[in-house]
């Protein structure tokens, strides 16, 4: 059996000699040094290939040539297709509206599905607007009790395709604030904006691009400037890039 638990891809493996760790833990073993070896044999080899940055497997296929630039383009070969339905002003054309917000906006914030529950004005998760320019407050997410509050300020392009596309949702009488809309016009949930993230840039540049693979793009894309960043910090010897920030003066 550990003959053949060796010839498994790491990435499985892996898994499997952490289990077998455990196992031996919940039996009472006494004993368990070569699936503990194994363990971190496993560990460090998967650290040491993740450290090389190369593209997984998966990542390979669904990698999108060009990047968040053909995301983008795609959002505005979607929005003339739309055009038509947006003169309905039903809820229908709303929600064509609102999935056609997604695929622009992910082209260019790099977000987990937090977008959805994102509100207008006020809320946990809000926009805010100043001087045409669209600010996104977040203090409910992911890691936000290590992280703290975050301000993304949009673009001033980005912030024009949100304040059209608000102008349009204020005709309907919906009984929440939340920006994004399913297909009744009640609040778009996190799944349902990541199938929909999916689905849209299947079908506009063949290639299905989820919220992950948008950050796994924004981060390759300013690789240059991201390595440069830490490079200064384990210059400074800093334990994160946070506390090189918090030296740097305007």
């Amino acid at each position: 059996m550990f003959e053949k638990y060796k010839k498994i891809p790491l990435e499985k493996r892996r898994a499997l000699s952490i289990a077998a760790v455990k196992a031996g833990q919940a039996y009472g073993l006494k004993e368990n040094k070569k699936w503990r070896d194994a363990m971190m044999s496993d560990v460090n080899a998967y650290k040491k290939k993740r450290s090389l940055q190369n593209k997984s497997e998966p990542e390979k296929e669904k990698w999108l040539v060009g990047g968040l630039k053909t995301l983008k383009k795609a959002s505005t070969e979607m929005k003339r297709e739309i055009r038509r339905v947006l003169l309905e002003n039903t809820i229908k054309s709303l929600y064509a509206y609102s999935q056609y917000l997604i695929l622009r906006f992910y082209s260019e914030v790099a977000l987990r599905n937090t977008l959805a529950d994102v509100e207008i004005s006020t809320g946990e998760n809000h926009l805010s607007k100043k001087k045409g320019v669209f600010t996104l407050k977040l203090t409910r997410f992911k890691v936000s009790e290590k992280v703290g509050p975050v301000e993304i300020p949009l673009s001033r392009a980005l912030s024009t395709a949100v304040s059209k596309y608000i102008k349009y949702r204020k005709q309907f009488d919906l009984d929440h604030k939340f920006l994004l809309v399913n297909a009744t016009g009640k609040k778009l949930s996190r799944k349902a904006l990541g199938i929909i993230l999916q689905k849209l840039s299947k079908k506009y540049t063949g290639k299905a691009v989820g919220s992950r693979m948008v950050r796994v793009l924004k981060a390759t894309e300013n690789k240059a400037v991201l390595d440069k960043a830490m490079k200064i910090s384990r210059e400074m010897l800093h334990k994160d890039l946070k506390q090189t920030v918090s030296y740097a003066r305007k």
